[in-house]
């Protein structure tokens, strides 16, 4: 797999044309490949262009996570279907990181960016946590 194709694909297009199922350990790779060597939007526009498939993405929220970026983490879950990333350990790895400000920022644009109302696990999630 020339990842390198993909990258630069993604680098002038918001997704990919016409992307195949790469397979779960192959996208874990690529996503892998592209935090070494490319912009936190390009690791968006992986989970952006293989939404479609039954893929887990939750490597890339954690990514963001780990990068304290609230802007790629809530377009991530807006992107890709909710059952298509861990959201407990998100959840886990999310508190972890005990930032209040980072906290706040993450559930605010997750309000803004995400249709709350229709992911019962996120809703709750987002309800009994950090509610004002």
């Amino acid at each position: 797999m020339d990842y390198e194709v993909i990258l630069n694909e993604l680098k002038n297009n918001l997704s990919l044309e016409h992307p195949r199922n790469i397979g779960q350990e192959n996208l874990d790779k690529l996503i892998d490949y592209a935090i070494k060597n490319c912009s936190k939007e390009i690791v968006w526009r992986i989970a952006l262009s293989y939404s479609d498939f039954d893929l887990d993405f939750t490597k890339i929220v954690l990514y963001f996570i780990k990068e304290k970026d609230s802007f790629y983490i809530a377009e991530t879950i807006s992107a890709v279907d909710c059952n298509k990333i861990n959201i407990k350990l998100v959840k886990e790895k999310f508190l972890e990181r005990n930032d209040k400000d980072f906290i706040k920022k993450v559930v605010d644009n997750i309000k803004t960016y995400c249709d709350v109302d229709s992911n019962k696990e996120l809703k709750s999630i987002i309800e009994d946590n950090y509610s004002n």
